[in-house]
């Protein structure tokens, strides 16, 4: 891989720049005469909040060093933004005028546009136009790329797993999948098509590609690194993702026929891995009257301390009833103090009494062989007749 290293400047790189972006559908953003592909296929959406917007005008204003960015070259003359969309589109996005900058030191704190501090400091304006940008542009196989990708961002703000597996997979595929599966613009209140239809299944966050990564490993039925990606390399060639979104309607709707609850969904069915449920029991004939019968049983339970464990794996019991799930293997706190009180602190091995943080609740029959962690299988041991029980 071939390495090199330029400086332009913001000038230079706000030059043509254009940002064709609406609330529902993303069409690009380019920079440096139209040649640099800001927001390629596998870059996020734009992630800055006002405050990091405003600290790197801050730091180009006052003259202060900026972090290196990194392009690919394609060879054709033209660029992928590698490393620095955050940086580039708020520079760009200060010298079109579509934002402000905020600080003590200039105008009294007020908010301040490029086009004032032109007219009210044009030396402060040039020296900014001019600020030099250190770049780095990189050529060399997609593998390579994708290393370095990896490495440039071992520090500042890491990327999520899915973000660097879509630097390597950068297709028409992956373009369709994320207009379903994420935002086109972050910082608009409309949501992405997966999270309309199912929010209240999922708590993977759509601007950093969790859903997309989410969906994925349900359909494949694993969350491993390897099988993630020969998925997206079986898929690359493919003109749409609607198999991917097929499989995710089907899994909501799905869940939506078991358990009907309508809008009063419990928060904790974020949790629960639903794909894998839906590849192994979607054949299954579930009534669903009885699961929501059943799952309000175990709710109940839990609320009155009876059951500890969670709304996931209440879920997952009431579908594939599987005891294991129900079972703790440690007494809860209401447990221990229940069982106490009803032995009025006495040891029934010894005789003796004891407060109770010297007591252990012990499991009658044992929870390795089957016993449950309910009351009528448990008792409070002094500490050496717990041992004693042990031996």
């Amino acid at each position: 891989m071939k390495i090199t290293k330029t400086t332009i400047t913001i000038r230079e790189l706000a030059e043509g720049y254009v940002n064709d972006t609406d609330e529902d559908i993303e069409r690009g953003v380019y920079a440096y005469y139209g040649k640099l592909c800001v927001r390629p296929a596998f870059q996020r959406s734009f992630v800055y909040d006002k405050a990091q917007e405003n600290a790197v005008i801050d730091t180009a204003l006052k003259g202060f060093p900026l972090n290196i960015m990194y392009w690919i070259d394609n060879g054709n003359g033209t660029y992928d933004c590698l490393d620095g969309q955050q940086r580039t589109i708020s520079l760009c996005n200060f010298v079109q005028g579509t934002s402000s900058f905020k600080a003590k030191w200039f105008n009294g704190g007020k908010n301040t546009n490029l086009t004032y501090i032109e007219r009210t400091n044009p030396e402060l304006y040039e020296a900014f136009m001019n600020y030099p940008l250190e770049v780095y542009i990189c050529k060399g196989t997609k593998s390579e790329q994708l290393e370095w990708f990896k490495t440039i961002n071992i520090a500042g703000e890491r990327l999520y797993p899915q973000e660097l597996r879509n630097a390597s997979f950068a297709s028409a595929w992956l373009t369709d999948a994320k207009r379903y599966f994420s935002r086109a613009n972050p910082s608009s209140s409309a949501h992405s098509p997966a999270e309309v239809i199912g929010d209240k299944y999922t708590n993977k966050n759509a601007n950093r590609q969790e859903i997309l990564e989410q969906v994925i490993s349900w359909r494949i039925g694993s969350k491993e690194e390897e099988d993630i990606c020969n998925y997206m390399e079986e898929h690359i060639n493919d003109n749409d993702a609607s198999d991917l979104w097929d499989y995710f309607n089907n899994v909501i709707n799905w869940v939506k026929e078991i358990f009907p609850f309508g809008e009063n969904v419990d928060k904790g069915f974020k949790t629960v891995q639903w794909g894998y449920l839906y590849n192994n029991y979607c054949d299954n004939d579930f009534d669903p009257d009885e699961m929501v019968e059943t799952f309000n049983e175990l709710i109940a339970a839990k609320a009155n301390k009876e059951l500890d464990v969670s709304i996931a794996k209440i879920c997952e019991y009431c579908i594939t009833r599987e005891e294991n799930l129900l079972k703790q293997r440690a007494f809860n706190d209401y447990q221990r103090t229940k069982m106490y009180n009803d032995q009025k602190g006495i040891c029934p091995d010894c005789g003796k009494h004891f407060v109770k943080d010297k007591m252990h609740a012990h499991h009658i029959i044992p929870w390795y062989n089957g016993g449950r962690t309910e009351l009528d299988n448990g008792v409070m041991l002094c500490e050496d007749c717990h041992r004693q029980r042990h031996l």
